[in-house]
């Protein structure tokens, strides 16, 4: 199996684990990490994301930035911007999401602070997270709490993508690591 091969210097071997996993998922699945205090993953996430959302004639929205991550192999990671993402859920855009990027392979994780703001459960007994800000439940998969964000609806008209993450922007859009503030039509 090639996952026995994979070795990646400085990663701890159960995030290695994840990691060799997560190469399987679909972009936009995210890993529920109550550890985790800020959203993150690597620079080949990142890429799926985009490239994935570039169907939908959607474009995150990078912001230049470092901060520092602290993951368990106690070793430092530099991220070296972040990317403002759409968010949706059962077909609804329900929102967005700031994710770091760092340079180092990291599978995509979802913050507790993302969880507490839209009412994260994750329920271990029913292998469930529910999301209560939405009245949503997803199961975990193969026991592990794993949240797909890009659940496009069936048809998605540009009308309904916001200006800020149109590929073509007509309108400017005002987004902070809190998400989409303001928008503004520039015509």
């Amino acid at each position: 199996d090639s996952r026995d091969s994979l070795f990646i210097p400085g990663l701890h071997p159960k995030l290695m684990t994840l990691w060799a996993e997560s190469k399987d998922k679909r972009p936009g699945e995210v890993y529920e990490d109550s550890g985790c205090a800020r959203c993150v993953a690597g620079p080949a996430v990142h890429q799926d994301m985009h490239d994935f959302l570039k169907d939908y004639g959607i474009t995150p929205i990078k912001t230049h930035k470092q901060e520092e991550f602290i993951f368990g192999n106690s070793e430092v990671e530099i991220s070296d911007c972040s990317f403002q993402y759409p968010v949706f859920l059962n077909g609804i855009l329900r929102g967005s999401v700031d994710i770091a990027r760092i340079k180092a392979p990291r599978p995509a994780l979802w913050s507790k602070r993302m969880m507490k703001e839209w009412g994260h459960v994750l329920d271990f007994d029913r292998q469930a997270t529910f999301i209560n800000h939405f009245n949503l439940k997803y199961p975990f998969k193969n026991t592990v709490p794993i949240l797909d964000i890009f659940q496009m609806p069936t048809q998605l008209p540009t009308s309904e993508i916001p200006p800020c993450f149109r590929s073509d922007p007509h309108d400017v859009c005002f987004t902070s690591t809190e998400g989409i503030q303001k928008t503004e039509a520039t015509s």
